[in-house]
């Protein structure tokens, strides 16, 4: 077991680290997602704008609250101006970079505050085992992804995706049906197009309701996979909420609902609106895809939001989902294969979807769904919606997400760990990876440094290899200012001058956040900016 702890756990966690990268990825994505994704809505709504969808869009922004720039002004409301005092510490950061949908910087200040707040502990008390793994963690993230491939290369109208109806009945007939179908349909393009069209703007209707109600869901994905990549979403983010990810993701997830509404309405919406509307007015053409899909889905990356720490990685083969992964410190990669087929015969789209997981650390896959061909499933749902039975697709699902909660529903930590253990297939792995990110390196060996797996010596030797000696001592022995100028090395914002300036402004009175601490919270340990209460010191938390 040891041997496969050690490869578990270093190779897996080595790289594996990275790969639970846990939130890295995310923010990054998400940060694309929702920072630009943010202005993506603002962008957003002119794009729907143009399509005529901007009343709506726009009502529902200001519904926001925010107006045009919708999601971007939303996050940056509820995140920074309108509902939050200025940040006091690292966590409180993090916080407002969730609250902004900046997913891969608010898990890298989550890490940053592991190692470089007053009161650590708000973090480290929240570490967890991530069974598949092997390794404790403070989020699981996960990337989306999609594959497509069209035949004949060239088609480019509805993919079908599941959920869509298609007249399935018309070519039972025999010979004579298929061709007056085809005729009908198939025949003139004009009419095909139409059809087409009529369709999508369909589609785009419901998008848009989908996308409010499941909270957002990425144009690629709500175009290519319908009902499919919606009960993932749906589940991935009822996951977070439920804290299966780590308690950071599910506070980032309750504490944003203003925009997670924002994720339901603003984000989602506007993701959902924008993007979903996307396709919608996709029927009307690109430039409201484009217009919208496209800043909607948060710029170049195409990222998106469907929760903390569930990110949209857009279009790609496997090898290069995985390396971006990586690079975003997501810990696994839900993939959709989709093969869609346009059959002139009869002029029905076949849309086959495989879906996978994939651990990132080591690139292996752990599950693969049968295939899921719209035509079938449009067949056996309406039988067992006629016999009022369950959801055939919800069933497949729920088959797939048992693999996914198996792997990666955090866990209590073992009770067998030791030093010796931590330091061959922790430690070692951790000092060696050329991928995982400095801090999210810092932040596992001070969890270990705290609850007695790490002696002060081990601790010395890690920090000084992965930071050199210098930054080493500074975030050990350094005063605040020292720390904060350390971990600024690694973040794209500057803690240092959000977190110094302050302190000494309000001195002369304005509480923290919360009321009742001075201006750095956290120096008693009851505080939490994070708002979980911290575990005893020297309890592995989550243990019995």
């Amino acid at each position: 077991g040891m041997g496969d702890m050690s490869e578990m756990m270093g190779g897996t966690m080595g790289e594996g680290g990275e790969g639970m990268g846990m939130g890295g990825d995310m923010s990054e994505m998400m940060g694309g997602t929702m920072g630009e994704g943010g202005e993506g809505m603002g962008m957003g709504g002119p794009g729907m704008g143009g399509m005529g969808g901007m009343d709506d869009m726009s009502g529902m922004g200001e519904g926001m609250g925010m107006g045009g720039p919708g999601m971007g002004g939303m996050g940056d409301m509820s995140g920074m101006g309108g509902g939050q005092p200025t940040p006091k510490t690292l966590a409180e950061m993090a916080n407002n970079s969730y609250a902004q949908g900046k997913d891969k910087q608010a898990i890298d200040l989550i890490y940053a505050a592991a190692i470089a707040d007053e009161n650590p502990d708000s973090i480290l008390t929240r570490f967890r085992w991530i069974p598949g793994a092997k390794r404790p963690g403070l989020a699981v993230r996960f990337g989306l992804a999609i594959n497509v491939k069209m035949t004949p290369r060239d088609y480019n109208g509805d993919a079908k995706p599941i959920g869509t109806e298609q007249k399935l009945t018309s070519n039972r007939g025999g010979n004579n049906g298929n061709q007056g179908f085809g005729d009908g349909s198939g025949g003139p393009p004009g009419l095909d197009g139409m059809e087409g069209m009529g369709d999508m703007s369909g589609m785009g209707g419901m998008g848009m309701m989908g996308g409010q109600s499941g909270g957002g869901i990425p144009k690629e994905l709500k175009k290519y996979t319908g009902d499919l990549g919606e009960e993932i979403a749906k589940a991935l983010k009822e996951r977070v909420t439920k804290g299966y990810f780590g308690t950071i993701l599910q506070v980032a997830a309750s504490k944003s609902s203003p925009s997670g509404g924002g994720d339901s309405m603003g984000m989602g919406d506007m993701a959902g609106m924008g993007g979903m509307g996307g396709p919608g007015m996709g029927g009307m053409g690109g430039p409201g895809m484009g217009g919208m899909g496209g800043p909607g889905m948060g710029g170049g990356g195409g990222s998106n939001g469907i929760a903390p720490g569930i990110v949209m990685l857009g279009e790609g083969t496997i090898d290069q989902i995985l390396e971006t992964a990586v690079e975003e410190d997501l810990d696994a990669i839900i993939f959709f294969d989709t093969t869609v087929v346009h059959i002139p015969k009869n002029g029905l789209v076949r849309n086959t979807t495989n879906m996978s997981l994939y651990d990132v650390s080591s690139g292996r896959q752990l599950k693969k769904s049968v295939p899921l061909v719209n035509i079938a499933l449009q067949t056996e749902r309406k039988r067992a919606k006629d016999q009022k039975k369950p959801d055939p697709l919800v069933e497949k699902v729920n088959d797939f997400l048992q693999t996914v909660d198996m792997n990666y529903k955090m866990a209590k930590m073992p009770q067998n760990l030791t030093a010796a253990v931590v330091q061959q297939h922790r430690l070692i792995p951790l000092v060696n990876s050329k991928t995982i990110s400095p801090l999210k390196a810092l932040a596992e060996i001070a969890f270990y440094y705290k609850y007695g797996l790490c002696p002060e010596a081990h601790r010395k030797i890690a920090y000084d290899s992965i930071v050199g000696q210098q930054m080493s001592a500074q975030l050990i022995a350094g005063n605040l200012e020292l720390r904060l100028s350390a971990v600024d090395v690694f973040l794209d914002v500057e803690s240092s001058k959000i977190l110094l300036k302050p302190a000494q402004a309000e001195n002369d009175g304005g509480g923290g956040p919360f009321g009742n601490e001075g201006a750095l919270p956290g120096a008693n340990s009851g505080s939490n900016p994070m708002g979980a209460p911290g575990a005893a010191a020297g309890v592995f938390p989550g243990a019995m």
